[in-house]
């Protein structure tokens, strides 16, 4: 049930707002500006997943009636970001939660995919369009790599016997801060791979590394090169130590560029607007390593459906984790010291990353933790 504004503490202004986030919120008269009850943040100090947010609304040419859903693009500290509200109900007030907990939580409106924790922030009152959608873009606050963050938004919907109808949950990683640098390109021919100075000692599963071998084929590999144009499970795990950004049969000769950008502590290698051989297509991959072994995936635009991206240490060690990067809750560990990867398949398993980013944390025991 909606709830209509009340002169008590926990005045919800006047705009209905669905119970549980209601409930959280106290507003200040003046400004109308939300922020935490002082029993839920302490005095008031500033938690890891409040989000500082601008609203801007958006029109888009999505048709209405489709699920209430939210849509996003990678979080990176010190970066900004948007997250966008398709499928609500037309020209009606809408509200958005953040935690770090995804519940899920039984209320009087239907089951929230939200915590409700002491991480728990919202931002009320924004206004779908006439196609029931809207934006909202912030910036991370003080949220740390590695972190979770669950949105899920509601809206008033007066065809709703709730009053409101709630959106599919949002789940995305905090990834590091996005470095950037001058470029250097490479030439790589079909199937081919060119030696690489890290310009910095790079921790990977045990072995430290100096120089890596960018390959045309979307990886890059330690302590050799490689040419293999076909992503095999089974090569995957023999082969070299390796990180597939986008490995696939891929054709930089023909169109796009391989390119090296590095700073003081990184470094980038970027596949742009590489086609699939003898397939005109677009192909975009970007992998990042850092000194202190963090290991980034970003997958600007691709075209492509099959595939296989992933880390792993080769020569057949450690138990495999079949990873779904895409599912939530966007976080998961690999097996001890065992490699991390997906393997993307037309039919059955097609590419589901467009602009997404996977960072890959080493841990002190040798295994890694990822979020998307």
């Amino acid at each position: 049930m909606l709830l209509r504004p009340g002169r008590g503490r926990d005045d919800c202004g006047d705009a209905p707002i669905p119970a549980p986030f209601c409930r959280f919120l106290r507003r200040d008269s003046q400004s109308r500006t939300p922020f935490l009850p002082k029993a839920l943040s302490g005095e008031y100090t500033v938690i890891k997943f409040i989000l500082k947010m601008v609203v801007a609304l958006c029109v888009t040419g999505i048709v209405n009636g489709q699920a209430f859903v939210l849509t996003g693009e990678p979080l990176h500290v010190g970066g900004t970001f948007s997250l966008t509200a398709t499928g609500g109900p037309p020209n009606q007030i809408w509200h958005i939660g953040f935690d770090g907990d995804g519940g899920p939580t039984q209320t009087s409106i239907g089951t929230l995919d939200l915590g409700f924790s002491s991480q728990f922030f919202m931002v009320p009152w924004l206004q779908l369009d006439a196609l029931g959608t809207g934006s909202i873009m912030g910036s991370a606050g003080t949220a740390l790599p590695g972190d979770v963050i669950h949105a899920q938004a509601a809206a008033n919907d007066p065809t709703s016997a709730t009053g409101a109808k709630i959106s599919a949950a949002f789940v995305g990683g905090v990834h590091p801060p996005t470095p950037g640098g001058f470029a250097n390109n490479l030439i790589l021919g079909d199937d081919d791979s060119k030696l690489v100075d890290l310009g910095m000692a790079f921790p990977f599963y045990g072995a430290t590394w100096t120089e890596c071998y960018v390959g045309s084929n979307g990886f890059v590999t330690f302590g050799g090169g490689n040419f293999d144009p076909s992503e095999q499970i089974s090569d995957f795990m023999a082969g070299l130590p390796k990180i597939a950004a986008l490995w696939d049969d891929l054709s930089p000769q023909i169109q796009g560029s391989v390119h090296v950008e590095a700073g003081a502590g990184w470094i980038r290698i970027v596949w742009t607007g590489v086609p699939q051989f003898y397939v005109l297509d677009n192909n975009s991959a970007e992998l990042t390593l850092w000194g202190d072994g963090r290991i980034q995936l970003h997958w600007p635009h691709v075209d492509l459906a099959d595939g296989m991206v992933g880390i792993g240490p080769g020569l057949w060690q450690g138990t495999p984790t079949f990873a779904d990067f895409n599912a939530n809750p966007a976080h998961g560990w690999s097996v001890g010291a065992g490699p991390v990867f997906e393997q993307f398949l037309p039919a059955s398993k097609p590419f589901d990353l467009h602009g997404a980013a996977v960072t890959f944390f080493p841990e002190p025991a040798g295994s890694y933790y990822w979020v998307r």
